[in-house]
């Protein structure tokens, strides 16, 4: 499945994706994500074969998301992974350190943008 996820081909004899498409490149311009349009559109294989991405759900992970679609490899070797035990945590606890690690909150995005 991983190669049937490269964009369609494109250029002077093709009709123009239309939308916005999924960024290639991580980081990407975050701006993009408050725009009127609430999706991302990914396609594959054909113009006609397209996923629909949410821009602004809390993904696990952007950078990841980012690469996976780009059919990019990505070395996690040397990555400092935390297990968080969350059946044994409150939920507002659970909620709160969720909140903290969320990079894309609206709050964290105007940081950014200053």
């Amino acid at each position: 499945m991983v190669s049937n996820m490269m964009n369609p081909p494109q250029g002077e004899d093709y009709r123009p994706l239309p939308g916005d498409l999924f960024p290639e490149t991580y980081p990407f311009d975050y701006r993009e994500m408050f725009n009127y349009r609430y999706f991302w559109n990914k396609y594959y294989i054909t113009q006609r074969s397209i996923f629909a991405l949410a821009k602004r759900p809390q993904y696990v992970n952007y950078e990841v998301l980012s690469h996976a679609f780009a059919t990019r490899v990505i070395d996690l070797s040397q990555a400092d992974i935390f297990e968080i035990k969350n059946t044994e945590m409150k939920r507002e606890d659970l909620e709160r350190l969720l909140s903290a690690q969320n990079l894309y909150s609206f709050e964290k995005f105007a940081l950014r943008m200053m």
